[in-house]
Order: C-alpha cells, then sequence, then structure tokens
C-alpha cells in the first residue's frame, strides 16, 4: 500500500497539499446564452443571498466549509486557477490515471 502524501514526505509546505472542497449550484448550459442572461443573475443573487443568511452560512460552516456566495465570474476565476494550479502539480509529479 502506497505512503500518504504528507508535507513531510513531499518536502513542501502543508498550505500547498490543502485541497478545497467547493460546494457550488450549476445549471443547464443554455442559461449561461444570451437570452437567459438575466435569469443567471437574479438565480446567483439569491443564492448569495440565501448563503449569507445567519443560518444557513452557520450550518455550511458546520459542515467544515467556507460560505463564499460569490459572482458566476469570480467563481469562474477561483475554478480556473485551482486548475491551473493542479494542472502544475499533476505535471510536476507525473501523475497518471492507470
Amino acid at each position: 500500500m502506497a505512503e500518504p502524501v504528507t508535507s513531510k514526505w513531499s518536502g513542501k509546505p502543508a498550505s500547498r497539499l490543502l485541497v478545497p472542497a467547493t460546494l457550488l449550484f450549476c445549471a443547464p448550459v443554455a442559461m449561461a446564452q444570451d437570452a437567459t442572461t438575466e435569469i443567471v443573475g437574479k438565480l446567483n443573487a439569491e443564492i448569495v443571498k440565501a448563503v449569507r443568511m445567519a443560518d444557513v452560512a452557520a450550518k455550511i460552516d458546520g459542515m467544515g466549509f467556507v460560505p463564499v456566495g460569490n459572482s458566476a465570474d469570480a467563481f469562474a476565476t477561483s475554478i480556473k486557477s485551482e486548475f491551473e494550479k493542479w494542472e502544475v502539480a499533476i505535471r510536476e509529479n507525473q501523475i497518471r490515471l492507470d
């Protein structure tokens, strides 16, 4: 059995080994088209309102997540950044699916 990856094993700071978990809402791709941009904006605004409610935020926090509630563009930027970071880690460590 392979040893678990730890900061001591990898020689990298523990902060580089943290894998953020993300809870997100998804919708059909058709909602992103021009005719429905208003719908996406309204849906996002209502979700953000809900995530920022004290009781909802407390439940999310209680599950070990950080309630954010950001815009679709901010989320897309965040996900793009995560993909780029993990692409480098996968290539540097020659990780493959066998």
